[in-house]
């Protein structure tokens, strides 16, 4: 009975398997493009539905339609920030095992940038912290900001004041 090594890595890594990676990796870039831009245009359009549905008087009427527009949108958000999250992921794996971004140099790279989180001490036990996130100071007052945080915010402001106009 022949026993092969089965290994996360093969042995001998040739040509084609190289070739796939760097495939993966590509199609895996630009998946993620068209995610980002997808969320974009989704708000861009959530947006234009937002001021269509307002205008002129807020019924009861509108303000249910917004709050379904605005949940159904929301929900379409989370599955993008979901992706979003899977394709970094793995192409900060790609990057870190696959072509050395490890150990001081664990956040050199694109998607590590973007993740970072820190590989598990198992993968790269010499990799350091992450480096701490970009905060916002407006008026001495430091906070984070991001896209995926502004989107949740716009969505929950918009329900709550459908809620608000629909009640009162």
């Amino acid at each position: 009975m022949n026993s092969e090594k089965t290994s996360k890595y093969p042995e001998k890594m040739n040509f084609h398997y190289y070739e796939n990676l760097r495939v993966e990796y590509t199609s895996l870039s630009s998946f993620f493009n068209t995610v980002v831009t997808f969320r974009f245009t989704t708000l861009s359009l959530y947006l234009a539905a937002v001021g269509f549905i307002i205008s002129g008087d807020l019924t009861p009427e509108k303000s249910i339609l917004l709050i379904g527009i605005s949940i159904a949108m929301w929900l379409i958000e989370l599955r993008n920030q979901s992706l979003y999250r899977e394709l970094a992921n793995r192409g900060a794996q790609i990057e870190r095992e696959y072509w050395g971004y490890k150990g001081q140099r664990a956040y050199e790279s694109f998607y590590s940038r973007l993740v970072r989180s820190r590989p598990s001490s198992t993968e790269d036990p010499q990799a350091p912290d992450p480096p701490p996130p970009v905060d916002t100071v407006i008026w001495k007052v430091k906070f984070r900001v991001s896209h995926t945080r502004a989107f949740n915010l716009l969505y929950t402001i918009v329900i709550i004041f459908s809620i608000y106009n629909l009640f009162f």
